[in-house]
């Protein structure tokens, strides 16, 4: 059986929404296909968008819910979706891997692999950007995301940052809700 955390209510709670969240600044994201991970480790074959539904519901819709929830409280938000989908990261060809649950950690810590396939100079620059922005956020959770250009998370405007989208360096800004249309 795969590892998932249980609802007990005490430490992972069935419904955010009835709870208040800290009065804390919040990072929170997803890459852009969670799924792509674990439908490579499945033995058994799932119907054809079961991978995607299941990125929506376990990762995308919690993390849009829950940056809802902190903007509503009045609390500093920033919301990502990690779009980077480099050779060297590649899981699989057939079905594409993309950017799989976890893909943004090995750029952000410089530990990708590089036996057979280097990092492109992009994945390079992209991984030193994420240990940029993650350390202003740590340094300064209110206001260090702002020295790069990112926008206070808001579900109604452009404030989601793409990260690595088209495998580019920087905040690329869409509509907060553009991948929620299905929560």
């Amino acid at each position: 059986m795969p590892y998932c955390p249980t609802m007990d209510n005490k430490t992972v709670f069935e419904d955010l929404s009835r709870r208040v969240p800290a009065r804390l600044p919040m990072l929170i994201g997803n890459t852009d296909f969670e799924g792509g991970l674990f439908e490579l480790f499945t033995d058994a074959p799932a119907p054809p968008g079961f991978w995607q539904q299941h990125s929506r519901r376990m990762f995308e819709c919690p993390a849009a819910r829950r940056a809802a929830l902190s903007v509503k409280h009045g609390n500093p938000t920033w919301r990502y979706r990690y779009h980077g989908d480099f050779p060297n990261m590649e899981l699989s060809r057939n079905p594409p891997s993309g950017a799989y649950h976890e893909s943004e950690v090995r750029p952000m810590f410089d530990t990708v692999v590089q036996d057979q396939i280097p990092s492109t100079k992009e994945e390079i620059a992209l991984g030193k950007y994420l240990r940029q922005t993650w350390a202003a956020f740590a340094k300064d959770p209110v206001h260090g995301l702002e020295r790069y250009n990112w926008p206070r998370y808001n579900p109604n405007g452009t404030t989601l940052v793409r990260l690595g989208y088209n495998n580019k360096v920087g905040p690329n800004l869409a509509m907060g809700n553009l991948y929620d249309w299905e929560c």
